[in-house]
């Protein structure tokens, strides 16, 4: 199992560091890629689901399709600081919350200043609605996602690696709050354990970058759990995601959208490799001149190797303005 084989790897990385097995100056070039490499659960779609949906505008879609011809098109995965969800990343179950406290401590106990006291916006995330079949020409996603029905629906045809499904839990809940709440507590438990009797045991001219390193790497493991768990208002949207916390960050590109607002965002996986049999691109009930707006879009993809794809227009009845 994914989620198993990378946690053991961690622990075992810890384990050797408390044994001296693992050299502690250059934990904070061990620690990184460890961290970076956790799968956090091991989801599977349900039987029911009507596959993975993307909805975007049709400005993304077109810059999407002007992507260099050796490189392709791939999803992008924006920064959630401008996510439309005031309470982005906010909803927690109880138990995560004193985690984060924990790990806002952990240098604390030993008198290290790390320096960075606000929670830094750096996951990054392209999400995907599956609830049920026909979503990809639903009317409610048009209005919220697509454009206001000006914009596409993008359907795979595979399940991407690396994708897990949001959480939904009730403001204010008790008691197991989210599924798997407690597996995700008790590998975070002996997680912050393992770090405080590594940091307890480190040389003392190494202490505080192992510190500040630990501290890091747990508010990172954090930060994308934080990221799996919506207001259970959104449960109908049954979304899914494509996450990473702190990326490199020479990954980070910038793009300016009609409303001149700068926004951040990492390449995700390549279209090719997930627009394959049994994909679709619909095209929104609100796009112009729609019959020459499909015959460029096939000829795009087509151009960039994407030969499966179905490309098609939306027969949602949409209110025009």
């Amino acid at each position: 199992m994914r989620v198993h084989e990378g946690w053991k790897d961690l622990f075992d990385y810890l384990h050797g560091l408390q044994a001296k097995k693992e050299r502690y100056r250059v934990v904070d070039e061990r620690l990184p890629p460890l961290v970076q490499g956790l799968a956090l659960y091991d989801d599977q779609p349900e039987q029911h689901s009507g596959g993975f949906v993307h909805y975007t505008s049709w400005e993304n879609m077109l810059k999407i399709l002007d992507a260099e011809e050796a490189h392709g098109p791939v999803f992008r995965m924006y920064n959630y600081e401008m996510a439309n969800d005031p309470e982005e990343g906010n909803i927690k179950p109880h138990k995560w919350r004193k985690f984060e406290d924990s790990a806002r401590d952990l240098c604390r106990e030993h008198a290290v200043e790390d320096g960075e006291t606000n929670r830094k916006r750096s996951t990054y995330g392209c999400s995907f609605s599956t609830n049920g079949k026909g979503v990809e020409d639903d009317l409610m996603f048009w209005r919220l996602y697509g454009g206001d029905g000006n914009g596409c629906s993008l359907k795979l045809g595979v399940v991407p690696r690396h994708i897990y499904r949001v959480r939904y839990m009730e403001k204010g809940g008790s008691g197991n709050e989210v599924p798997d709440e407690g597996d995700v507590a008790a590998r975070l438990d002996y997680l912050l354990e393992n770090m405080k009797k590594a940091i307890s045991r480190a040389p003392r001219e190494y202490r505080a970058r192992v510190c500040i390193s630990m501290k890091r790497a747990l508010e990172q493991v954090l930060e994308g759990y934080f990221h799996l768990v919506k207001s259970d208002a959104y449960r109908h949207e049954q979304e899914w995601r494509m996450i990473s916390v702190n990326p490199d960050e020479e990954s980070v590109r910038y793009a300016i959208g009609e409303d001149h607002i700068v926004r951040r965002y990492i390449e995700g996986e390549k279209m090719n490799d997930l627009l394959v049999s049994q994909s679709k691109i619909t095209l929104g009930p609100r796009v112009q001149n729609v019959a020459v707006a499909r015959q460029y879009v096939q000829k795009r993809v087509r151009q960039h190797g994407i030969h499966a794809t179905v490309v098609c227009i939306s027969s949602t009845k949409y209110r025009r303005s």
